[in-house]
């Protein structure tokens, strides 16, 4: 039980730094590796199904070849004959083994498994860690290891994870959105930085702007509303304002934001 409790910590520690993270790279690859490590696997892939420019393209975490082709390579496979692809196609949202959904001799008849074993140095245990996304399209983690299955601990360990991979994942697209509307994209994180707001500060000081509510603004983000409000707290504070109208007004003189 400490055990779990402090491999959940290390993935909120590194949630929360990568919320304050000001780099325009995905975070996938970094996460991947630290799914791989928690597990104690031979591979953790990344899977998004979207379509360009919305994908970020498969990631492949891997000791002994990281490279985007042999990515692909699995990706491939996942999509066309994985037990769990499928379902995470059809909108699936439970973090699940292999063992969940099929049999083992099912499983072992299965391409992806002779690939596994044969190129993935036998990982053939595979725990699937969806994001929840656009409908129609498979975005998760695909954790593989060989030897014994995975426990019932590290399935709720998992399940702990994953709403904060869900945060991080709606915090990432409502910061690309925020600068793929900007009038100066690049120069958005200087901007910001000269108020002070990091780049969690600066999506809900956006969504304010729209005017969402913080009800709104916690659905957007995957947070609660109390969250919510501690953030606009601290806004108000940075900005040196006491309401949405001077909070928004403030960014706009300081260019975040159109007038």
């Amino acid at each position: 039980m400490v055990a779990a409790q402090l491999e959940y910590a290390r993935f909120l520690d590194m949630t929360v730094a990568l919320l304050d993270d000001e780099s325009e790279e995905p975070p996938w690859p970094l996460m991947a590796l630290e799914l791989q490590a928690a597990m104690r696997a031979n591979a953790a892939l990344f899977q998004d199904d979207r379509p360009p420019p919305t994908s970020t393209g498969p990631v492949l975490a891997w000791t002994r070849s990281p490279s985007v082709a042999r990515a692909n390579k699995y990706v491939l496979a996942l999509r066309r004959a994985h037990p769990l692809g499928e379902l995470y196609v059809a909108g699936e949202k439970s973090v699940l083994r292999v063992s969940d959904v099929t049999d083992d001799r099912s499983w072992r008849r299965n391409p992806v498994y002779n690939l596994c074993r044969r190129d993935v140095d036998g990982a053939i245990r595979h725990l699937g860690v969806p994001i929840p996304g656009a409908a129609g399209a498979a975005r998760l983690f695909l954790i593989c290891r060989p030897g014994l299955d995975y426990t019932d601990h590290e399935v709720s360990l998992m399940r702990r994870v994953q709403p904060l991979l869900f945060r991080l994942d709606r915090h990432l697209a409502e910061l690309s959105r925020l600068r793929t509307r900007a009038e100066a994209p690049a120069e958005l994180g200087r901007r910001a930085n000269a108020l002070g707001l990091t780049p969690r500060q600066l999506t809900v000081l956006a969504l304010l702007a729209e005017g969402l509510t913080a009800r709104a603004i916690a659905r957007r983000l995957g947070i609660t509303e109390a969250t919510v409000s501690k953030h606009q707290e601290n806004l108000y504070r940075k900005l040196g304002c006491k309401d949405r109208l001077g909070a928004v007004l403030t960014a706009q003189r300081g260019g975040l934001f159109a007038r």
